[in-house]
């Protein structure tokens, strides 16, 4: 596949993911296909659409992805995005991402997510319940 259908392919992904479309996401991978985040560390494919879907219930608003800029090499593609989504706690998660993809016969075969931790884990924070002191 060209560069270009690369990018293309990252793209649909991401827009996957902004639809919940998990399963569409998936379609666009290699099974085998490892990712990696700065918050969890590498998980496989699975794992990583698991995690996901189940944060997903705590969007209280759609999520947007905003396309910023994007590079491509032959095999390697690189998007930089905003995202932003109200949570159920209120708190509106709204980050900036560089995300890294490479890929084999037009499927992504890896994908190294960067992202404010931070931010990331003050989202999740928002929807714990602080610890009773007693």
């Amino acid at each position: 596949m060209s560069a270009e259908g690369n990018r293309k392919v990252c793209i649909a992904f991401m827009q996957c993911l902004e639809r919940l479309d998990f399963a569409g996401a998936a379609l666009l991978c290699k099974p085998e296909a490892i990712f990696w985040d700065s918050v969890r560390g590498e998980m496989s494919r699975q794992d990583y659409l698991a995690a996901l879907s189940t944060f997903a219930p705590n969007y209280a608003t759609p999520l947007r992805l905003t396309l910023l800029s994007s590079t491509v090499e032959e095999h390697r593609v690189v998007l930089e995005m905003e995202g932003h989504v109200v949570l159920t706690s209120g708190f509106t998660y709204q980050n900036r991402y560089a995300i890294v993809f490479q890929l084999a016969d037009g499927q992504i075969t890896r994908c190294n997510e960067y992202l404010n931790t931070a931010h990331a884990l003050d989202a999740v924070k928002s929807l714990t319940p602080p610890l009773s002191r007693q």
